[in-house]
């Protein structure tokens, strides 16, 4: 299933480009971390994902330049 949209969608204050607030994998089906209550937004309380996609750092940067141009 995919979850294109989360993975687009605005960034939430606790988004880093090592972690991110819920899941932001666009096809979380896949991923090897999925149901790893060490690592996994969806089975940790906080709803941290520590592993996010290794594509989530450039998405992250996109993101948050066009959140900083859309500010200023």
């Amino acid at each position: 299933m995919s979850n294109a949209t989360a993975f687009n969608a605005p960034l939430h204050p606790l988004d880093t480009g090592k972690k991110t607030f819920g899941c932001r994998n666009p096809d979380p089906g896949n991923c090897p971390n999925r149901d790893n209550p060490k690592v996994c937004s969806r089975v940790r309380p906080d709803k941290i994902c520590w592993a996010p996609p290794t594509v989530w750092t450039k998405q992250f940067k996109k993101l948050k330049s066009k959140w900083t141009s859309t500010r200023v």
